[in-house]
């Protein structure tokens, strides 16, 4: 009996306890299911943020009758093409894979592009024929970059494309388009993949750079299938060519030893006198030749900022066309009219197309996406914070809202890859849904990043590099008022790696690291002494040439030594279908997420602390 009352009595107790657990797991059921309730309605409202933006326009055909738009839908691209007389549709084209490049036939009855499949660095050549809709993948070399420039002869008949390869170097491809099947034509080895190549007036020249052979050009002759190479200049670095159309003189841009930024150049390809033409400040890009051949355009580069220029081949006249703020890129000159087509990349709204006349630079507005909800921001404040080793540091800040500007605010600092490359101040879609949140946005042009000058541009040394966003990590302290831990850093690529020393080196600024694509773990001295307080988020493509997800997991894991901290605070997560550099809308949208979700974590905790104070 007493055996009896025993197993009743813990029955009881038992019985008690499961009503606990149950009430428990209930509890935590609920805290889950509101959790990723709120996860699911955050992805929802960021991913339509996202998407309102599309479509965007690209550029419009050489006689402006066709507009190509662009929609990345959260797993599909779409490209969709209006006439622009009445705004009808007239094709679009879905596809899983990526569509890059966009280059319309001079006739305007094509379009090529460059697609690859789940980011996977294989390039093929596709065409479009608008009057039948077909589109075809060529049977054609493939590049492991859609970077450089798909480049038709004035005919239509020719096209040159550059094939870079991973282990080995760039070659230059001539596909003759007079055949049903386009066919490749001839194959120019040992070419420049990081300077252009232009065609002659008849179609049947062109000249590219050579790799090996420092300032010297090559002259294609694709009939005799014949090269010559030659001499422009004897040291530096050329970039950009545009060839008159009589043949006779070539535009270019060139970087002299001791210059701090590209200059425009012109040489007599008979006599091979080479002069400088323009005096501007910043670097000078993608010298144009009017078809006529009576002037040209070029563009201009300087603080996160691109201006198009016009100038009379006599240099008798000249002006700038397009807006002035932004990033403004010329498409080329419209048919029989003194305009140029401009892509204006604003920095408070989504691109427009524009057609802008010369030398009076009216206006004429082509393509604007209507404005929606959440898409107008302020314009980025350009501002130099002062390394620790005295070099000023080139920045854009984007501050939120209206209120004061010493508003304690979290702050993300975006960390671009590269590191040669540079953050412009072009309008964003993810930065305007972060700002329309209350935050600040700080974007750092870390030493090593193009656009402010040669010796900038060559300090890739890690370690400087790290102290330049630790210095951002104080300014934003300092001057912005950041509150502690209020800073969450965003790197990406080469950018996950200084993120990840400056975190070592100030963890008490900093509460949470988010990670894209990273390719190395950095060497620093010192290791960081605790984890983020609002975690560490890494995102990986499947298809990352760099490094393997799985690997990049593991260097970091271990870097962080993850034995000392609690793990729920650590995320990884593989994209099946993003290689390197992530092109798809469901990506960018789990990306920014979890920015917001850091960003607003560290909001809450900034108010209770308020809370307790008062």
């Amino acid at each position: 009996m007493n055996f009896l009352r025993c197993k009743q009595g813990n029955g009881g107790v038992w019985r008690a306890g499961l009503y606990i657990g149950l009430l428990v797991a209930s509890l935590v059921s609920l805290f889950v299911w509101r959790t990723n309730r709120g996860t699911s309605l955050l992805y929802r409202d960021v991913a339509n943020a996202l998407l309102k933006q599309y479509p965007l326009v690209v550029n419009g055909s050489q006689n402006l009758g066709i507009l190509a738009l662009k929609s990345r839908h959260t797993q599909k691209f779409e490209l969709t093409f209006l006439r622009t007389s009445d705004r009808k549709v007239i094709l679009s084209d879905v596809s899983p894979n990526t569509q890059l490049s966009i280059t319309w036939r001079p006739n305007n009855d094509m379009v090529v592009y460059q697609e690859a499949d789940g980011g996977d660095r294989i390039y093929s050549l596709c065409t479009l024929d608008l009057s039948s809709g077909i589109k075809r993948t060529l049977r054609l070399p493939t590049s492991v970059s859609a970077a450089p420039p798909l480049r038709w002869n004035r005919q239509g008949s020719r096209l040159a494309y550059c094939q870079m390869n991973a282990f080995s170097g760039s070659r230059l491809h001539i596909v003759d388009f007079q055949f049903s099947e386009p066919r490749l034509l001839f194959t120019v080895d040992d070419v420049d993949s990081d300077s252009d190549y232009s065609w002659s007036a008849s179609g049947s020249e062109l000249i590219c750079m050579s790799e090996s052979r420092l300032g010297h050009a090559i002259r294609v002759d694709t009939k005799l299938r014949h090269t010559i190479t030659f001499p422009l200049v004897t040291t530096g670095q050329i970039k950009h060519l545009a060839l008159h159309p009589s043949g006779k003189i070539l535009l270019f841009t060139w970087r002299a030893p001791g210059w701090e930024y590209f200059r425009l150049m012109r040489t007599d390809l008979n006599g091979k006198s080479v002069e400088q033409i323009t005096q501007v400040e910043g670097d000078v890009s993608f010298p144009i030749w009017e078809p006529t051949g009576n002037s040209f355009i070029f563009h201009v580069s300087r603080k996160g900022e691109t201006t198009v220029w016009w100038e009379s081949a006599d240099g008798s006249a000249s002006a700038a066309l397009g807006a002035a703020d932004g990033v403004n890129l010329c498409q080329g000159f419209v048919d029989h009219e003194p305009s140029v087509r401009i892509l204006q990349k604003s920095n408070t709204r989504t691109p427009c197309l524009i057609k802008a006349s010369y030398p009076t630079n009216k206006i004429e507005l082509l393509y604007a996406k209507p404005s929606f909800d959440g898409e107008s921001i302020c314009s980025p404040e350009f501002t130099e914070i002062e390394a620790p080793d005295g070099m000023r540091i080139p920045a854009l800040l984007w501050r939120a809202g209206s209120t004061g500007r010493h508003v304690p605010r979290p702050l993300l600092i975006d960390i671009h890859g590269g590191p040669g490359v540079q953050i412009s101040s072009e309008w964003d879609a993810a930065r305007a849904r972060v700002l329309n949140d209350g935050f600040n946005v700080l974007s750092i042009n870390y030493r090593g990043s193009t656009g402010y000058g040669a010796t900038f541009e060559r300090l890739w040394e890690e370690a400087p590099q790290v102290l330049d966003i630790v210095a951002a990590c104080d300014f934003a302290i300092s001057e912005l008022h950041t509150p502690s831990n209020g800073i969450v850093l965003m790197g990406s690529s080469y950018g996950s790696k200084l993120a990840l020393g400056a975190y070592a080196l100030r963890p008490e600024a900093i509460g949470a690291l988010v990670l894209v694509s990273l390719s190395e773990v950095p060497f620093v001295s010192s290791r960081p002494i605790r984890f983020p307080p609002f975690g560490v988020v890494g995102f990986h493509g499947e298809n990352d040439h760099v490094i393997s997800s799985a690997v990049a997991r593991s260097h970091l894991k271990a870097w962080l030594d993850l034995s000392h901290y609690a793990s729920g605070g650590f995320q990884w997560r593989t994209f099946p279908t993003e290689g390197h550099h992530f092109h798809k809308t469901d990506s960018w949208t789990q990306v920014y997420v979890e920015v917001l979700n850091c960003l607003r974590a560290v909001m809450s905790r900034t108010r209770q602390d308020d809370g307790m104070l008062n």
